[in-house]
């Protein structure tokens, strides 16, 4: 799968509105748009994730491990953060669930779709995220 066809269908799967994608973009630059929730974040991520498999335009493959690894960093780096927001951990969960059903699974070290879902469930967080001194 190329990074272009992963990003349209994470896009289609959580939401357009999440991520705007410009299909007829040819540049990373250019990719999403301007007007998605969590604009910043969300462009973050894509750009991680395409530094991940070091791609060198929008139509290179991309693979599961460093795709994963690229959302998951930042989805901890997020939780640690005195601004976290419960509905953008949900959003990273959503797109980590996105990547493992979508790109192959890495079968060379012997894990199976099913036994990867079980060991990684999304943490639980109360609102507020982090408790904040007055």
């Amino acid at each position: 799968m190329t990074f272009r066809e992963l990003i349209a269908q994470l896009a289609d799967r959580v939401g357009r509105q999440h991520i705007p994608v410009q299909d007829s973009a040819h540049d990373i630059h250019h990719f999403l748009g301007h007007d998605g929730v969590h604009h910043d974040l969300i462009k973050l991520a894509v750009r991680k994730i395409y530094k991940a498999n070091r791609c060198g335009h929008l139509d290179a493959r991309v693979e599961w491990r460093p795709s994963i690894k690229a959302v998951i960093a930042l989805r901890n780096t997020l939780i640690q953060s005195d601004d976290a927001d419960v509905e953008q951990v949900q959003l990273f969960d959503e797109l980590i669930d996105g990547i493992s059903g979508l790109l192959p699974w890495d079968e060379e070290h012997g894990e199976s779709k099913t036994a990867r879902r079980e060991q990684r469930r999304p943490l639980i967080l109360k609102y507020p995220v982090r408790s904040r001194s007055a």
